[in-house]
């Protein structure tokens, strides 16, 4: 059974990674078309069977994670509360499939057992992966940017479309006049953030050098060309926390401060040359500060707006650039400490490896892409991190052996 765990989530990794390829392939045929679309979450279903009957199986109900699962009831409660809201069908499916299916799958992971072999065929299949994406990723990405926004459109769907395809639901949209170009995810946010992964496992794998370093190089050109600017900012924080990992305490403290003042000194240019440039921030300012207005304060203490925060809903909040005010929202104070301390208990304090290495980052991803991101929505990155983060915390734990 845990080989149909491992080959469901190595499989569900694949099609969120070029679901616009799978896309492009199957728009013409009703029936794969709609079976592409129900198939990730269908995955994770698989996995959370699987995983429930491999624990009946067993006969031992121990539960490994009792915050992770105190976390799931929380989340079970406020969904049903919030159904006598009398929601539509569309804003149900979106919370199951954004929020309440990817920790439910992390739960799972956390609870069933992978020896070391199954571990590493799991992460070799990932690597090989995120290989592959990042090859074809590149090449498909210089020819949409050279080909432009209408080339591009009719490359997914056969038809000229701008903005969100309805159908598709492929993203052609540009920034400050350059194309952000979808590549093989379909939406050029998603296309910028899967990079980010494959840059870590590539950089922290046993991978040869001389197939390394121009993989990660290519990670690079991908994260700029989809002028992802979070996903740079991002993946600069992990190069100087990996570079001060390596330094001592005073040299630490000196780069520190000249790395503060050479960042004032780029704000400030680039403040000058565009005030709009800058993460967007200003924008996303507003629509921060419109959501106080939007929802009252109460209802981070009740949360009755599970439904109203999904992208399924009708107003701008729906869209909301913002991961905690989206949980603030939706499952309330409680719901984000309790998911801030979940994902906090999966950081490895003293790595021993360098796949326990790739997790700790994943994490500050996770915390630190949040504040300008609803990693919630659009299979963006929560299911992602869920299905990656609990096996790269299975390797060579030791409490896990201790377990074993």
């Amino acid at each position: 059974m845990n080989n149909i765990i491992s080959f469901s989530l190595t499989l569900y990794i694949f099609i969120i990674y070029f679901y616009g390829l799978i896309t492009k392939f199957t728009i013409n045929n009703k029936f794969l078309f709609s079976i592409k679309t129900i198939l990730p979450e269908f995955l994770l279903m698989i996995i959370i069977c699987i995983s429930i009957l491999i624990i009946l199986k067993k006969g031992t109900y121990k539960i490994k994670n009792k915050y992770l699962f105190s976390l799931i009831c929380y989340i079970g409660f406020i969904f049903i509360i919030n159904l006598c809201m009398k929601p539509s069908i569309d804003e149900v499916a979106f919370v199951i499939r954004d929020l309440i299916l990817p920790i439910t799958v992390l739960f799972c992971l956390t609870q069933i057992d992978f020896n070391q072999e199954e571990i590493i065929k799991i992460i070799n299949n990932l690597i090989r992966i995120f290989i592959i994406f990042t090859i074809i990723g590149f090449v498909l990405a210089l020819i949409q940017r050279n080909m432009d926004w209408e080339w591009t459109s009719k490359f997914y769907t056969g038809y000229s479309f701008y903005g969100v395809d309805p159908n598709s639901k492929i993203k052609i949209w540009h920034t400050n006049g350059t194309l952000r170009v979808p590549s093989l995810t379909g939406n050029s946010v998603t296309f910028g953030f899967y990079n980010l992964v494959a840059f870590l496992f590539i950089w922290k794998s046993n991978i040869k050098n001389i197939l390394k370093y121009p993989l990660l190089v290519l990670n690079i050109l991908n994260i700029w060309i989809s002028t992802s600017k979070t996903t740079l900012v991002v993946l600069t924080i992990i190069f100087i926390i990996d570079l001060l990992k390596k330094l001592n305490k005073y040299i630490k403290v000196n780069f520190i401060i000249i790395m503060f003042i050479i960042l004032i000194i780029l704000i400030n240019i680039i403040l000058d040359l565009n005030p709009d440039f800058l993460f967007s921030l200003k924008e996303r300012f507003n629509y921060w500060k419109l959501s106080f207005t939007y929802f009252p304060i109460y209802t981070f203490f009740i949360p009755i707006n599970l439904f109203n925060t999904t992208a399924a809903a009708s107003d701008f909040i729906g869209f909301m650039d913002n991961s905690y005010l989206y949980f603030f929202y939706s499952i309330g104070i409680l719901g984000v400490l309790a998911i801030v301390l979940n994902i906090y208990n999966l950081y490895i304090k003293n790595p021993k490896c360098s796949y326990q290495l790739i997790l700790n980052y994943l994490i500050i991803i996770f915390f630190i892409v949040s504040m300008v991101v609803n990693i919630t929505q659009g299979r963006a990155y929560l299911a992602n991190f869920c299905i990656i983060a609990p096996i790269l915390r299975k390797f060579y734990s030791e409490q896990y052996f201790k377990e074993k």
